[in-house]
């Protein structure tokens, strides 16, 4: 009982004294001044070598709390978007006050938190207790392309290292969903020119540029399915290499007008005396190759 009043009284001194030099700080340069809101995208700018930071204003909220506004980052040969956040919050950790800081943001439409941490020995920072909830995937420039529309709505936890100087996530690690999903496809697939999942749910796990997935469930008003495998990246995202299998099972309203294709899964489930197909997938995340079949 001593031990924990003792810990509240520490925590609201250490309010208290962050505070009251906070308040100093902002106080002589006026806050939020733009001598401060320079100081800022300045170290955000150390921080990341080769990216340009921009802030269109700061807030501070009680007791410790500092609100950037409309902040962009970008860089990259091309000058380009990296991010975009309409409201990046920054609060200290107090049991990490040396080492990270807890972050929420509202990019991408969505609202998300981690603890973030710059390990400077290993150039990386590192992402912990890594929330995402209701980020657009069409509003995340890593997953567009000029000609062809991609969208749904990403959620999930986990962690994730990325490396300071080229800002590439090494790592990461966590569990994800993606709602109603829309991708369209280069190449038709059975007659499809898009795959549209109302739900799909996935374990990832990221080493280098490497994506192994597992646990991963698929479902909409045409199939429902299961699938595991890997995806080895490449620049642009688009031709990276995919090996996934799984299993399928059809619904009546995939055949709707698809004799041919009814015709080819009626066979493939006489051969393995089941409703579930299995199947593989091949080539690239843009001509994707799918074939029924262990």
């Amino acid at each position: 009982m001593m031990e924990q009043s003792r810990n509240q009284i520490l925590y609201w001194l250490s309010v208290a004294f962050y505070t009251i030099v906070l308040l100093g700080v902002l106080l002589y340069l006026r806050f939020p001044g733009e001598r401060f809101k320079e100081y800022c995208e300045y170290r955000i700018e150390k921080w990341l070598p080769g990216v340009s930071c921009t802030i269109a204003g700061i807030g501070y909220e009680f007791p410790v709390k500092i609100i950037f506004e409309q902040m962009r980052l970008t860089g990259g040969e091309n000058n380009s978007l990296l991010f975009e956040d309409p409201q990046f919050t920054l609060q200290p950790a107090w049991a990490h006050l040396s080492e990270a800081v807890n972050v929420k943001s509202r990019a991408f439409s969505g609202n998300h938190s981690a603890l973030i941490g710059i390990n400077h020995e290993q150039d990386r920072i590192e992402l912990e207790n890594l929330q995402i909830e209701g980020a657009e995937v069409k509003e995340i420039t890593l997953f567009q392309r000029k000609d062809k529309k991609i969208e749904g709505t990403l959620a999930g936890s986990g962690s994730a290292v990325i490396n300071q100087q080229s800002l590439a996530v090494v790592a990461a690690e966590g569990d994800f969903t993606v709602a109603d999903l829309e991708f369209e496809l280069n190449t038709p697939l059975f007659q499809l020119t898009a795959i549209d999942l109302a739900q799909s749910s996935f374990h990832l796990s990221l080493d280098q540029s490497v994506i192994e997935l597992k646990d991963g469930k698929i479902s909409n008003a045409k199939i429902d399915g299961v699938f595991q495998g890997a995806v080895i990246l490449a620049d642009p995202l688009w031709i990276s290499k995919l090996a996934l299998t799984g299993n399928i099972t059809p619904k009546v309203e995939l055949f709707q007008g698809k004799e041919q294709l009814q015709a080819v899964v009626s066979g493939v489930q006489r051969r393995y005396g089941s409703d579930e197909i299995p199947f593989k997938v091949g080539g690239s995340i843009n001509s994707p190759t799918f074939i029924f079949g262990k």
